[in-house]
């Protein structure tokens, strides 16, 4: 037969009410129930009706939860109070448990709600076993009994309105008088409240019971130690018909102090005068009567206060640690501690985390500790663990000495921030990369300005000596190493996104494809190329040539991690983003993409490698065997593209690199034909405006000598000035981006606003993608740095043949 469960509803929606019911009903209880949701319904309920549980909601439209526990509290009802809501929070549900609740339950988590329920029910079984033991005992006891236990009586476990009721009945039985009653002070009403009462008529009771012996002042029954008789007071008008219909004479009122405060008053009711010697046993009553009110009540809100407790730390998401003072070993610890730190319950009590492996760094260890010695408690300190699985775990983690069981421990609480402090080193890594980036690109602009010389003058010279010039070979070299130096910078300017991008639309499998060839003999025999193509893949709008860059320095990455040969495997496959991906990997954005898998059997990597692996430089190879470029190259290509990467590695185990271009949307806009000058040579005036002397000095000679007349200037300023005091026509502008002062952009509109034939060409060691910032807009007429002497003609050629 299934167990009766009457429950208390305070729910204001009745949906939820029934989901409520049934998932009792599922759990197998046959239960009565009754929802109500105001203030008044819920009195009611409760003074009408015996209940076994009472469920709340939280938040209500006319009546809140907290209202509903206290209004359960203010009636003295033992029956457990479980709050299930859909809003309360972790911090709400701690409050809530500390004010006296039960045990709180999510509504999408119901499934707590029956283990939660069971557990109450037993406990409050096992109070109702021990009050009625309590009943037992005081009906077997003596007055004599009674003047020496009643104090240790009421520091048990029962509820206070029972013992003093038992006690009540004892006195008019052993006493032979016909009533007692037993009232305490409240501090909310400022009155004597009753508590308690026996041997007398129900209404008399209930009379006693609306009596706040405002007759009787609260000093005066301090000030007489001796029994205080009422016969003309209150409580005799109170009961008057019931007093003079049982011909009681004598009223006996002893105060219930507790040093020197008033807490209770003590009353009997009897027929005769009591004798002196039972006056004394009740004045030593009411004395065992306040000590043990007041002891009841410290004992009682000690063992609350542990429950809350006990309750809070099974229940906290954050894991929680009791360790010893002196040699820090473990005495306790809740659920969530043993997850995060993979231990059991038995592996962990009795160690410590030395012994355990927890703490990597011992020092810090012992900073800690003596910090806490000194304060007493330390809040919110960054700290690294090792797990049983020898996981890494970083943690918020805040201590506190406290005593349990009269013995110095230390309470730890332990927030798992392993998830943030992985977002926040990538947000870190992402940054770091932009600013290196930024970096690498201002090194490649002015890098850009010396090879431009530097190639500049080998052209001109090399055109200046015969064919047999010994000299020619060394001017050679020269220029071969500036070319060299030239294919860094744009490695430079690959990984800070400033390089020159031609996109188009392009099939991602034919690229690879066409480079399988190439790639294979690159690898070389002791190395196997796989290549695994999707069958149905989307096109993706990139650059050919820097698609085929990516390919090669990501094989000749992975056939640098072989030195004993192995396999290289080029995948392509459709890859869909989601938002769960997006939230784990900052910079992504969720869509449609196409990916691009270059994996590896090499030796892998350690996380500390894969940290530096994208920044320029950064090399594991010795001395000599390659500039650190690369993989730096990859990243800005990626980037540059709108795409991301991800690798994964450990050693000895390879390595894969996943880049994933977004999919093409739409086509590319087609790149307008190229016009080749008839002639490098002319005769217009062209001013030159460039802030690197060399530069300036080599564009001035190169023109002059193709016939152009040539005006300088350092500065934007400097070129106003120029173009103010020259007379004649000034065919084209030449000049730097990024100056100081003026920029090319502003200087361009404040010339050609006053000289409308005017055309420009801008110079830049930056891409005009870059530029943007500076007024770039695309199409702009623009000219890469470094360049040489024959670039530079055809350039200005080009510009000034074109038409208006």
């Amino acid at each position: 037969m299934a167990m009766v469960l009457r429950v208390l509803l305070v729910e204001d929606s009745a949906d939820d009410a029934r989901l409520l019911v049934r998932q009792l009903t599922a759990a197998g209880y046959d239960v009565q129930h009754e929802r109500v949701e105001t203030p008044a319904a819920m009195r009611d309920a409760l003074t009408r009706l015996s209940w076994d549980l009472v469920i709340s909601d939280y938040s209500m439209p006319s009546f809140s939860g907290t209202a509903a526990l206290t209004l359960l509290q203010e009636l003295g009802i033992d029956v457990p109070f479980i709050f299930v809501s859909g809003t309360i929070g972790e911090d709400v549900a701690v409050a809530a448990m500390k004010a006296g609740a039960s045990d709180y339950v999510l509504k999408d988590k119901l499934k707590r709600l029956v283990p939660a329920i069971e557990r109450e029910l037993r406990d409050a079984e096992m109070r109702r076993e021990r009050r009625r033991g309590h009943d037992i005992v005081l009906e077997r006891t003596r007055l004599a009994e009674l003047t020496s236990d009643v104090g240790v009586a009421l520091t048990s476990v029962i509820p206070l309105r029972e013992s003093l009721a038992s006690c009540a009945r004892a006195l008019v039985r052993h006493l032979d008088v016909l009533g007692a009653a037993v009232w305490t002070y409240a501090e909310q009403t400022k009155s004597l409240e009753l508590l308690a009462s026996a041997g007398m008529p129900a209404q008399t009771a209930e009379r006693l019971a609306r009596l706040s012996l405002e007759d009787t002042p609260i000093g005066q029954i301090a000030r007489d130690r001796l029994p205080l008789h009422l016969a003309g007071g209150g409580l005799a008008a109170a009961g008057r018909e019931w007093v003079e219909q049982e011909g009681i004479t004598a009223f006996g009122g002893y105060p219930l102090l507790v040093e020197e405060r008033v807490v209770g008053v003590l009353a009997v009711f009897s027929k005769r005068l009591v004798p002196d010697y039972v006056l004394d046993g009740l004045e030593a009553v009411a004395d065992q009567l306040a000590v043990g009110i007041e002891r009841r009540r410290a004992e009682e809100e000690l063992r609350q206060s542990e429950e809350r407790f006990s309750r809070v730390f099974r229940a906290s998401p954050a894991g929680i640690a009791i360790t010893t003072a002196d040699d820090g070993r473990f005495v306790d610890a809740n659920d969530a501690f043993f997850s995060l730190t993979g231990y059991g319950r038995s592996e962990i009590i009795g160690r410590t985390a030395a012994e355990l492996g927890f703490v990597q760094d011992l020092r810090e260890q012992a900073d800690l500790l003596e910090e806490l010695r000194e304060l007493g408690t330390v809040q919110n300190v960054d700290l690294e663990l090792r797990t049983k699985q020898g996981d890494r775990r970083f943690v918020l983690a805040s201590f506190e000495r406290i005593e349990l069981g009269g013995r110095p421990c230390l309470l730890s609480l332990m927030h798992d921030i392993s998830e943030r402090k992985r977002l926040e080193d990538q947000l870190r890594q992402a940054q770091k990369m932009e600013a290196v980036g930024r970096l690498a690109g201002g090194v490649a602009h002015d890098f850009n300005n010396l090879l431009s010389v530097i190639i500049g003058y080998c052209d001109l010279l090399f055109r200046t000596l015969p064919p047999d010039a010994r000299e020619r070979a060394e001017i050679a070299e020269i220029r071969d190493a500036a070319d060299a130096a030239s294919g860094l910078t744009r490695q430079l300017l690959a990984f800070s996104r400033r390089q020159v991008v031609e996109r188009q639309v392009l099939d991602l499998n034919a690229v690879v494809t066409k480079a399988e060839r190439l790639l294979k003999r690159l690898v070389g025999d002791d190395i196997e190329l796989v290549v695994r193509l999707a069958p149905v893949l989307a096109a993706v709008l990139a650059d050919a040539g820097q698609l085929d860059q990516v390919l090669m320095n990501l094989v000749v990455n992975a056939k640098d991690a072989m030195p004993a040969g192995g396999r290289v495997v080029l995948e392509t496959a459709p890859a869909e983003l989601d938002e769960a991906f997006v939230r784990d990997h900052p910079g992504a954005r969720a869509g449609r993409y196409v990916r691009l898998s270059v994996s590896d059997t090499g030796i892998g990597m350690d996380p500390e490698t894969q940290a530096h692996i994208f920044e320029p430089f950064f090399t594991t190879k010795e001395i000599g065997r390659g500039t650190g470029l690369g993989l730096a190259t990859v990243y800005g290509i990626v980037k540059q593209n709108d795409a991301f990467i991800w690798v994964e590695s450990a050693r000895a185990l390879g390595t894969t690199f996943r880049i994933d271009f977004p999919a093409a949307a739409a086509a590319a806009p087609e790149p307008a034909p190229r016009i080749e000058p008839a002639s490098l040579t002319g005769s217009e005036t062209v001013l030159v405006v460039e802030d690197s002397p060399q530069l300036r000095e080599l564009m001035r000679e190169v023109l002059q000598g193709r016939g152009y007349h040539i005006l300088d200037a350092e500065n934007g300023e400097a070129a106003l000035e120029t173009a103010r005091q020259h007379e004649g026509p000034i065919h084209l502008l030449l000049t730097d981006v990024i100056m100081p002062g003026m920029n090319g952009r502003q200087l361009a509109d404040r010339l050609t606003a006053v000289r409308p034939d005017l055309r420009v060409l801008f110079a830049s060691g930056y891409t005009a993608d870059a530029l943007a910032p500076y007024g770039m807009e695309r199409g702009v007429p623009f000219m890469q740095k470094p360049f040489t002497p024959d670039d530079l003609a055809r350039r200005v050629r080009a510009i000034l043949d074109a038409p208006p």
